[in-house]
């Protein structure tokens, strides 16, 4: 009975974690309770396994279903514990080969991660007390990426108009975030991959 109630939890809890990108971005405000109750389900899900490796140990004759049920929780903690955002966006995301990789972390810990993508695509992931995915298609001019989002995520304000790379003697490669060509204050992301190939 207990493996088959951790199971099915596992099972859930494994479904839910590889299906975020459907419904993380219409969360909102919401994302850090999902988060946290994530984080406790995680917890419960390695406190039961551990649970049930010791009783399994203890039994003279080993079912081999619970032996199943501790491989299976065994792989969902694992690959939850290192694809926290799920397996399949790892896997969609695959074919499209990343040009350049900038971010920067703000305030509370929030991170903005933009990815130039090949084929005149780009997408931007930004963590902060929940996420947002957005993704679009940019033309370039000399040193100037232009923006046009063609998946704005839970985002409820536009995305910058343009951006400008820069070289920094001091701060480094950066790409600057403008929102129009007034704008005197960019937003700043730290270049930390390019691949000119």
């Amino acid at each position: 009975m207990k493996s088959n109630l951790l199971l099915i939890a596992s099972t859930l809890f494994f479904i839910i974690v590889n299906t975020n990108f459907l419904w993380n971005n219409w969360v909102g405000p919401a994302g850090l309770v999902v988060f946290m109750f994530m984080v406790g389900a995680y917890l419960l899900l390695g406190f039961f396994w551990f649970w049930l490796l010791f009783d399994f140990i203890g039994k003279d004759i080993k079912p081999k279903k619970d032996l199943g049920v501790l491989l299976f929780v065994a792989f969902v903690l694992g690959t939850s514990f290192l694809f926290p955002s799920g397996m399949i966006p790892i896997f969609k995301e695959s074919s499209s080969r990343s040009i350049l990789t900038a971010s920067a972390e703000g305030a509370a810990n929030c991170m903005s991660t933009f990815y130039l993508l090949d084929e005149m695509h780009f997408a931007e992931n930004t963590v902060c007390f929940g996420s947002n995915h957005l993704s679009g298609n940019y033309t370039k001019r000399n040193d100037t990426l232009f923006f046009e989002v063609t998946e704005p995520g839970r985002a409820n304000h536009p995305y910058f108009q343009f951006a400008v790379f820069r070289n920094d003697s001091v701060q480094g490669k950066l790409l600057m975030f403008y929102d129009n060509y007034t704008d005197t204050n960019p937003r700043r992301l730290w270049i930390r991959d390019l691949n000119n190939d």
